[in-house]
């Protein structure tokens, strides 16, 4: 069964984001219950008060749903979708064949969400609006924020469905799906839409644990956690060889560091430097590239989240091996 729907055949999508438009790392207010603002937001895009006192959220008729967004700023705004009854149904039966009305579902959708942007052209800023604003006007409640990984579990957990933005792909913690089928809810789906192409792509969890090994997914965050504090400004990553020592970069022993490196011998380099080039751009399609910049969303030692760049540079090691070089 084809991820995309019928109305979205082509593809050839809108033109790339620019200016205000285009995608970026975003600071976010942390001082904030996430958990309560969600439940705000989601009663909000249900037609409910924020704090349940009763009667429809502002500006929304009785019976009238909307897409709920929660900003950086962590401000909620309401984009309605159309009073109920007013929308003929064979209007919105492409966009609904994936997620019938019969069973609401909840879902979470993780998009641009800077408020000049959202305030300027709303459908510019969050190309799949779209459909959402169908599903929500179809009975689902649709909630859309930035993907913080501060935010990330608050904002995905006891979903659906999750929808991530491939623009915001760069700015969104590595093991998003991990977590996300972890605490979604069971039979979650997760769809990947696709800027270039405006096409859907379901991604499952069996796909997700053949391609990217868990331990070695983690082992790639913490490397690039541990090189952004280390005193060292590189390390390399060499095919066939064991991959480096995490205590060796911040020169302390730690007692969980030490089982990690214990382990280390037996995770698959391969696999690590396939998740490191990924991250920074290889494709299938791009055998000759050599750099490439990877942006990585990580927590540091005061507690704030902060973007970091990396600079990937794939090459072969004094005795013909596949290496890859990281430079913070």
């Amino acid at each position: 069964m084809s991820d995309q729907a019928k109305h979205e055949t082509s593809s050839a999508g809108p033109p790339p984001a620019t200016g205000i438009f285009k995608p970026r790392f975003m600071e976010v207010e942390e001082s904030v219950d996430m958990d309560e603002r969600f439940r705000q937001a989601r009663r909000m895009a249900a037609g409910e008060k924020a704090d349940e006192s009763g009667g429809p959220a502002p500006n929304l008729v009785e019976g009238q749903h909307a897409v709920a967004i929660v900003t950086p700023g962590r401000l909620v705004i309401l984009d309605p979708c159309p009073k109920p009854g007013t929308v003929p149904e064979e209007q919105i039966a492409d966009m609904c064949q994936l997620f019938p009305p019969e069973n609401p579902l909840t879902i979470s959708a993780i998009s641009y969400t800077n408020i000049e942007a959202l305030t300027t052209d709303m459908t510019q800023t969050i190309p799949f609006r779209g459909f959402l604003n169908a599903w929500a006007y179809a009975g689902h409640n649709v909630m859309v924020f930035e993907g913080h990984p501060s935010a990330f579990e608050s904002g995905v957990r006891d979903t659906d469905v999750l929808l991530v933005d491939s623009g915001m792909m760069p700015f969104i913690q590595f093991n998003y799906l991990d977590v996300a089928f972890r605490i979604m809810r069971p039979g979650g789906r997760v769809f990947i839409h696709d800027r270039k192409t405006y096409r859907l792509t379901m991604l499952t969890k069996d796909a997700s644990k053949t391609s990217t090994s868990q331990s070695e997914a983690d082992y790639v965050e913490l490397l690039l956690r541990f090189l952004m504090r280390s005193s060292r400004s590189t390390v390399e990553v060499t095919s066939g060889e064991v991959v480096p020592d995490l205590a060796d970069l911040l020169k302390v022993d730690i007692d969980w560091i030490a089982e990690l490196t214990a382990n280390r011998s037996k995770l698959n380099t391969d696999v690590v430097i396939d998740i490191l080039l990924r991250r920074a751009g290889w494709q299938w399609y791009t055998p000759f590239k050599k750099t490439g910049r990877m942006k990585a969303a990580i927590v540091s030692d005061d507690g704030k989240v902060r973007a970091w760049n990396f600079i990937l540079t794939l090459g072969k090691s004094s005795t013909g091996k596949r290496q890859v070089q990281i430079e913070r």
